[in-house]
């Protein structure tokens, strides 16, 4: 499961303070409503992005090291990764989504579409607040890392229970939760830096499975309208890149 969970961070502290529970509906949609209005205009106005960042997951032998960049044009993602497997050598791979597939590009495999399911972990591009439906109820209030913040409930396409804290005068999400069965996925956004006036983004993400730590995401720098080239993301022009591992080790 904690396999399974890390998967969605690939590409994603305490809460203290419980406030009385409102449950009602109509509240989070309100809530949601000043989300939307406030990214949308945001949102039109950026042509594409480019974000470099580097991805630790401890682990029994060791910490792995993951960095990578990550662009985004329109409906249009790419993924460029590189996992340090110490003295096992390196793996690097690529992500492209064209608008309509998603394809795996590895020195093992070569190119693959992805499934559905497969690609969507990869699907960073999206904007968190668009996974709360207007089915979504505000819970109440907590604060995360001082900062207060509305708690909203809502499930996801698979039928799984999902939680957003979002910080009440920002309008930003600081917290997700992720709830199957008896696993739970929580994931936690910190180092907040204004990108243009009035948006923020995260350049820090704490994530654990079951309360164990997970992964940790340190975002290293964020390039807003960089004009990217529409060949980036064309997985017929992307080259497989070269096997760099000791199968010794």
């Amino acid at each position: 499961m904690k396999r399974k969970f890390a998967a969605i961070f690939t590409l994603a502290l305490a809460a203290g303070c419980a406030a009385p529970s409102f449950a009602i509906a109509g509240d989070a949609a309100a809530i949601l409503k000043q989300i939307r209005d406030k990214y949308d205009g945001y949102s039109s106005s950026l042509q594409d992005m480019v974000m470099t960042q580097t991805i630790s997951i401890p682990t029994p032998q060791g910490e792995l090291k993951q960095t990578g960049q990550y662009f985004k044009k329109g409906n249009k993602f790419r993924v460029d990764s590189n996992m340090d497997l110490g003295p096992a050598g390196s793996m690097k791979t690529i992500v492209i989504h064209d608008g309509e597939r998603t394809t795996l590009i590895a020195p093992i495999g070569g190119k693959r579409v992805l499934s559905d399911t497969e690609s969507r972990q990869y699907k960073k591009e999206e904007a968190p607040w668009q996974f709360i439906d207007d089915n979504a109820s505000l819970a109440g209030e907590e604060a995360v890392e001082g900062r207060p913040a509305y708690v909203i409930e809502t499930k996801n396409e698979r039928a799984q229970a999902m939680k957003y804290w979002i910080d009440k005068e920002s309008l930003q999400i600081v917290q997700g939760e992720l709830s199957e069965g008896s696993d739970e996925l929580r994931w936690i956004y910190s180092d907040f830096r204004e990108l243009e006036k009035g948006f923020e983004m995260p350049f820090r993400t704490h994530s654990y499975v079951n309360g164990a730590a997970a992964a940790t995401i340190q975002v290293e720098s964020i390039t807003l309208n960089a004009n990217l080239d529409d060949a980036l993301f064309d997985p017929e022009k992307a080259e497989v890149p070269a096997a760099s591992l000791n199968l010794r080790q």
